[in-house]
């Protein structure tokens, strides 16, 4: 049998890490030009801010006004990839598949190919195209995965980290349903959810799962 379960916390690292989705934001204090900013992305799997959807721009714009007082604008991590005439983000590479741009703006813009950066403007959430070395210093924004070292995943035990999803697979001979107290903080994989792992066939070879339908 094989379960999961979603325990998934911020990094207990000194830093303020607020939790939103699957991500955690760390809106750091004061500005920066963005070579410093994305400097400050030094941590493994931390990197500048990247908005994957309207949700998530909201979020963005609702909590700046208690970092940073008055109009302020954050840095994007985005890039623009000449070879296909789009912009990217940093953390995965890939395209927009969400967007805010302001008016008069848009991923097609006249500025020279390695001077093209991108701020979210946090009083409307609205996104700008701006020179990256013109352009002074704006707020920086960390973000990361939520991590987490469930009980069941830990080195001693027989679970499996994968993600923010910790796997565990159970050897029965037979199964009663209705006994899970040992299991209680994980549920039944489903083929259907989009956790369900890519490696699990390979993982399991000569193995049977039971999954739900």
């Amino acid at each position: 049998l094989f379960f999961f379960s979603f325990r998934a916390d911020c990094p207990a690292d000194g830093c303020t890490w607020l939790p939103f989705g699957l991500s955690c934001y760390h809106f750091v204090h004061g500005e920066e030009d963005i070579a410093k900013s994305y400097s400050l992305q030094d941590a493994k799997d931390m990197y500048l801010l990247t908005v994957k959807s309207a949700e998530e721009n909201d979020f963005i714009i609702t909590y700046s006004p208690s970092v940073w007082k008055g109009k302020k604008s954050v840095w994007l991590g985005m890039y623009y990839y000449s070879d296909e005439d789009v912009f990217k983000w940093h953390d995965d590479n890939s395209v927009l598949r969400c967007s805010n741009w302001e008016d008069g703006s848009s991923d097609d813009t006249d500025l020279p190919l390695l001077d093209r950066c991108v701020i979210l403007h946090s009083n409307t959430g609205k996104w700008e195209n701006v020179s990256c070395t013109d352009e002074p210093e704006n707020g920086v924004v960390c973000k990361t995965s939520k991590c987490t070292l469930h009980p069941h995943c830990s080195s001693s035990s027989s679970g499996l980290f994968v993600n923010v999803v910790c796997a565990k697979f159970v050897s029965v001979s037979v199964v009663r349903f209705t006994k899970w107290d040992i299991l209680s903080d994980f549920f039944l994989w489903s083929r259907t959810s989009i956790y369900f792992p890519a490696f699990l066939p390979e993982y399991l070879t000569h193995k049977y799962v039971f999954v739900t339908v």
